[in-house]
């Protein structure tokens, strides 16, 4: 059997250098063709085909889900370090019906934003459209990474928009109200490429399963701020309060 000089067989991967790791970096990151650019300029044109795309042929130039999530949380942590839009509701969150203990839960809860549109809109919305959608029989898994992909080009797209108007306070009144409705229409035109169902009832079936994600969405939400205020309540001592 014919070795290489590593002693390893000449089939075996090459072991990795510099050159070869930025070389899949850039692939990964600058090109047009794959990696994040084309999976950002595909959500963004076109969502439901191309979440259909990776779910039903895993294609290779469709950056994953959870890297893809990773990237969209980043962003969003950012923005929220950087722009602290809660930062003056913690007075006003210690001085409220749930008491210092709560109100410290509470905010503890939402100084995590990004940890928690993980844990409310990711599930909500896979729950809503599996509901609405349930004569197409999608799975969980598949609605789950249909979520994914949605919740984090959302989030990159804010970052964005709000760096923009950081940077060109201006353009804050130009991009506020568009930003507003961004999230429920970018649901719908996700699903309705998604899901190409015929009849006139495909565009209010796109628009039920957003409502019903937000909803469950924001009731996961509302059932985690309970909680927190609840614990805080009981343990006010386990938050510095």
């Amino acid at each position: 059997m014919a070795t290489s000089d590593n002693g390893g067989n000449r089939d075996a991967p090459q072991r990795l250098t510099m050159a070869a790791f930025w070389r899949d970096f850039s692939d990964e990151v600058f090109s047009l063709d794959r990696g994040l650019p084309w999976s950002f300029w595909q959500l963004l044109v076109r969502p439901g085909h191309f979440i259909r795309l990776y779910i039903e042929q895993r294609d290779p130039r469709a950056t994953r889900p959870v890297r893809y999530y990773l990237v969209g949380f980043v962003a969003a942590a950012l923005l929220f370090e950087a722009t602290s839009p809660l930062a003056e509701m913690e007075g006003l969150l210690r001085s409220g019906p749930g008491g210092k203990g709560g109100g410290a839960a509470l905010w503890l809860v939402l100084q995590h934003a990004e940890l928690l549109i993980l844990l409310t809109f990711v599930p909500g919305i896979a729950c809503g459209l599996r509901l609405a959608y349930g004569v197409h029989r999608p799975t969980f898994a598949e609605m789950w990474v249909f979520a994914v992909f949605a919740v984090a080009q959302l989030l990159i797209v804010w970052a964005a928009t709000s760096a923009l108007t950081a940077i060109y306070p201006r353009l804050d009144v130009w991009l506020g109200i568009p930003l507003l409705v961004l999230t429920p229409v970018y649901l719908v035109v996700a699903c309705l490429g998604y899901f190409p169902q015929p009849g006139a009832g495909r565009a209010f079936r796109a628009v039920w399963a957003s409502m019903l994600g937000f909803s469950l969405s924001y009731a996961i939400g509302a059932a985690i701020a309970a909680g927190a205020l609840q614990i805080g309540k009981q343990w006010p001592g386990v938050f510095g309060s």
